[in-house]
């Protein structure tokens, strides 16, 4: 059976599991680094790109009022094209792309930083008909 099968198959079951944080997602897998002194160089202007971005994410969120009607969360988000969603993917795809070292790639590559388990978000259509 092809790996990309296993994977999925696997993935899929992870549904039942139960979902883990924003946080447990995003730290996942980074204790496998070693805290080191390696450097990586990212562009000026790529890095002020991702700080900005970041910046305007904590001035909209930490404002509850600023997100209490979904219109004003779906406006400020947007989507590919532009809003803080467009923001994110230039950051994520364009920004940081090319800056990871090789053994980090293969990280990337091999989803050693994507937790086994979804986060509340991802919903089975079973569970979104109830």
């Amino acid at each position: 059976m092809p790996a990309d099968l296993l994977f999925s198959l696997w993935k899929r079951d992870q549904t039942m599991a139960a979902p883990s944080s924003i946080n447990a997602q995003i730290e996942y897998g980074l204790d496998t680094v070693a805290n080191e002194t390696r450097m990586v160089s990212v562009r000026l202007k790529d890095l002020l790109y991702v700080h900005q971005t970041l910046g305007e994410l904590v001035r909209f969120f930490h404002q509850p009022m600023h997100y209490s009607r979904i219109d004003d969360v779906q406006q400020f988000l947007g989507n590919a094209d532009s809003g803080a969603y467009s923001a994110i993917r230039r950051c994520y795809y364009e920004a940081l792309r090319d800056c990871w070292p090789e053994d980090i790639v293969e990280q990337f590559n091999q989803r050693d930083f994507e937790s086994p388990t979804l986060p509340f978000y991802y919903k089975s259509n079973a569970e979104e008909s109830q």
